[in-house]
Order: structure tokens, then sequence, then C-alpha cells
């Protein structure tokens, strides 16, 4: 995985591509400080709003989104120590919370549909999708994470009609 850099005379900032929660989503990581500002790309994990966790906005399938987070592990993942998200607070730590995602959408790759949970927020509030790969317990953990999700698989988004994920109402309308 490429990166752009961007040097602000005694900060470097890295560009990292990110495709998932838009085509054109990228996270933004400060090497010298292990900051990562992944604004709605890994998604968030505030608990007032349960599983307004990482939306697939723009039709990628999980497999793919999981794929892209594995790019960006493999490039980065070892020099991010905080992460900012789009939605939250409060920085997190990385490790953990990357972590924590890479495993809710791992179970839900490897074990299919049986691994997914009805989201709390109903399909029009979540953009259509009425469900989540999630891992860790929002009302208890401060580290936890969700993806909701329009296609479980690469294989779905190219049948014709698409196969949708269980709970996803393809006529509520996507608006960016």
């Amino acid at each position: 995985m490429g990166s752009l850099h961007f040097d602000l005379g005694g900060t470097v900032l890295q560009i990292y591509a990110t495709p998932g929660h838009t085509p054109g989503s990228v996270v933004i990581l400060d090497e010298n400080t292990g900051d990562l500002f992944a604004s709605d790309s890994f998604g968030s994990n505030r608990r007032e709003i349960p599983d307004s966790a990482w939306l697939q906005l723009s039709g990628y399938s999980l497999e793919s989104c999981l794929r892209s987070l594995e790019a960006f592990l493999d490039a980065a993942g070892n020099k991010c120590k905080r992460i900012f998200t789009g939605h939250n607070a409060e920085m997190m730590d990385a490790q953990q919370y990357l972590s924590t995602l890479r495993k809710a959408m791992h179970n839900a790759v490897d074990n299919g549909a049986a691994c997914l949970f009805p989201s709390l927020r109903s399909a029009a509030e979540s953009f259509g999708s009425g469900s989540i790969a999630v891992e860790g317990d929002w009302r208890h953990d401060p580290i936890w994470a969700a993806a909701n999700l329009q296609f479980l698989y690469d294989t779905d988004t190219q049948q014709d009609p698409p196969r949708y994920a269980p709970g996803f109402d393809p006529t509520i309308k996507t608006v960016l």
C-alpha cells in the first residue's frame, strides 16, 4: 500500500487510502506521535448512539473493507498509538480499537450472516443497514467496534440482483 506524505516543517503526515466508508476515504498518520486521524474510515464507537460505527456508504462489501483495513495495518498499523475517529469526543488506543474492529469484520467475513446482529438503530437511520458485525459491548467496553453493512462478500455486489446483507433495505436511498 503506497502512501502520500505532507511535510509541514517539523511534522510529517502520511496519507493512506482506505476505501470502504466512501471510495475516496483516507486516514492520516503522524508517525512521529503515532496519532491516527481516521474520520469515518475506521468508524466510531461513541456510546450516545450505539452502533454508530463504520457505515459502508459506497457499495463496498465488508470483505473488501476488511482487505482495506488489513492493508493499512500491514503498512502502518504498528506505528499507530492513538486514534481519532470522526464522531468520538475523545481519542482511543489505536492498537486496541483497530484490533477490535478487525475482529468484528473477520468474524462476519469468516462465519457469514449468522455472525451479524440486528442494529440498534433502524435501517432508515443507518443508511439502509439493519445489521452489524460487532465486537465488544457498547454498554460496558470502552473499546468496542461495529460495522454496518450493505454487502457481506464481494460476490454479493456482483450478482444480479445484488445479494444484500440480512437486514439491509435497498429501498432506502443513501444520500452523501
